[in-house]
C-alpha cells in the first residue's frame, strides 16, 4: 500500500503567503489610462479652366482674294469663326466650337486651367480622343511629344500644346493651347429640299421657266473629339495613366 508524501507545513506557508499577496496587489492597484485622439484633415485638390481666348486664322475685318476679285478690305470673305469658351456648369469642360468651317480653316484657343484648391499638383499629361466623332474621323495618327502632341486625322488636324511637368501652386494659374485646321477630306453640308420654279414673263425668253433659290434644308457634318488633361499632387511621381485612373475629385459646382 502506497503512503502519500506529506508536503511540508513551510511549504504551504510561503505557497500561502504568495497568493495573499498576489490577490492584494489586484485589489489595491491604481492606474490611469491616456488617450491619443488623433484628427487628419485633408485639403483639396481641385482645377477649373478659368479664361479663354480664341481666334481664326483671318482677322475679322480682313479678306481672302478668291477667284481674282478685288479684295479691297470691304468684303471680308473669311466666313468661318470659332467660339471657345467654358461650361456653365461645371467649369472643368471647355468648348471649342467651329462654325461654317471650311478647308484650311485654322482656329486656335489659349486656355488657362487655374489651382482652384488648396494642395500644388502636376499636370501629368493629356489625351486627344477622336474615336467618338460621327461621322467618324478617318485615319487618325498621333505625332510629338508628351508636351505638344498632334492628331492628324483625314478630315482634321487637333493639337494641345504646352503646360505637361508644370507645378501649380494654390492660385495659380497656366495657359496652354489647343489648335484645330480643317483638312480638304472634310465634308461639307448636305442640302435636302425642292427647287421653287417660276414662269418667265412673256418675251423672247418666254414660254419658260426660272429656277430661284431652292427651299433648302441643310444637315450640318458635325466632327467631334476630347481632350483630356489630368493632374495630380505635386509629391507623387505619377505617370499619366495612374492619374487617369485614380480617383478623381469632382470639386464644386461652377457658379455661373
Amino acid at each position: 500500500m502506497l503512503k502519500r508524501k506529506r508536503v511540508p507545513i513551510g511549504v504551504l506557508a510561503v505557497g500561502l503567503l504568495m497568493i495573499l499577496a498576489s490577490i492584494g496587489i489586484v485589489n489595491g492597484l491604481w492606474s490611469k489610462n491616456l488617450v491619443i485622439h488623433g484628427v487628419v484633415e485633408t485639403g483639396d485638390l481641385n482645377v477649373d479652366w478659368t479664361t479663354a481666348s480664341s481666334g481664326d486664322n483671318f482677322g475679322p475685318d480682313e479678306c481672302t482674294d478668291f477667284g481674282g476679285f478685288d479684295c479691297d478690305g470691304l468684303v471680308p470673305k473669311d466666313v468661318g469663326s470659332l467660339d471657345c469658351f467654358i461650361d456653365n456648369v461645371d467649369a472643368q469642360i471647355l468648348h471649342f466650337e467651329i462654325s461654317n468651317g471650311y478647308p484650311s480653316y485654322e482656329a486656335d484657343c489659349e486656355v488657362h486651367l487655374t489651382n482652384t484648391g488648396s494642395i500644388p499638383f502636376v499636370i501629368r499629361g493629356f489625351t486627344i480622343d477622336a474615336s467618338n466623332s460621327s461621322p467618324p474621323l478617318t485615319n487618325c495618327v498621333v505625332s510629338g511629344t508628351a508636351q505638344s502632341q498632334i492628331v492628324l486625322c483625314d478630315q482634321l488636324k487637333i493639337g494641345y500644346i504646352d503646360g505637361v511637368g508644370l507645378q501649380i501652386d494654390p492660385g495659380g494659374e497656366t495657359a496652354s493651347s489647343v489648335i484645330v485646321h480643317v483638312e480638304q477630306a472634310a465634308a461639307q453640308n448636305t442640302c435636302t429640299g425642292t427647287s421653287v420654279f417660276i414662269p418667265i414673263p412673256a418675251g423672247p425668253l418666254a414660254p419658260g421657266f426660272v429656277d430661284v433659290t431652292p427651299d433648302c434644308t441643310a444637315t450640318p457634318n458635325i466632327y467631334e473629339f476630347d481632350i483630356k488633361v489630368c493632374v495630380a499632387q505635386w509629391n507623387e511621381a505619377a505617370t499619366y495613366e495612374q492619374c487617369v485612373t485614380s480617383p478623381q475629385h469632382e470639386g464644386p459646382e461652377f457658379e455661373p
